[in-house]
């Protein structure tokens, strides 16, 4: 890895779940707010021998070739009891895990949510009423998924 991120190991913070191994770079995976455990996103392959498994969870998620997936019956479930479950991902490639953003709240460019009461897409928050399908990269942390400008990820 080159560039700001040379020296952070890729896989800091990463709780691995009953043994599973970690995900491999590259890997791809879903991930999606862990409603259990605030402040953690839950890391599931979503391919190989553990497709669907959880294999971890971490705070801060790097994804890159990322689509925004939302399942249908979770969210009509979501709609008819009002009780939130997990049915919204961001599926991508797997890029690492931090304790935090290894760059400055100062370059986030998009601020990306699912609010499933409000709206049954992923959206950038400054514009909620139109949906966002896919980025390039994106970073799962707090209660977002956040793009940084392009500038600052060129060279990784």
């Amino acid at each position: 890895m080159r560039g700001p991120l040379a020296n952070i190991a890729p896989m800091e913070g990463f709780v691995r779940f009953k043994d599973r191994p970690a995900p491999n770079i590259d890997m791809w995976c879903r991930v999606y707010r862990n409603l259990n455990s605030p402040g953690y996103f839950s890391v599931l392959a979503a391919e190989g021998p553990l497709r669907g498994k959880v294999l971890g969870y971490a705070k801060c998620v790097w994804l890159s070739d990322v689509r925004f997936r939302i399942q249908q019956a979770g969210y009509k479930r979501v709609q008819k009891e009002q009780v939130r479950n997990v049915h919204g991902f961001a599926v991508g490639r797997f890029r690492g895990c931090f304790e935090e953003l290894p760059f400055k709240p100062d370059d986030i460019v998009i601020r990306i949510s699912y609010q499933p009461f409000k709206n049954p897409f992923f959206f950038d928050r400054t514009d909620p009423e139109t949906a966002i399908h896919c980025v390039n990269e994106a970073w799962a942390i707090g209660p977002d998924l956040v793009v940084p400008r392009a500038r600052e990820v060129a060279s990784w």
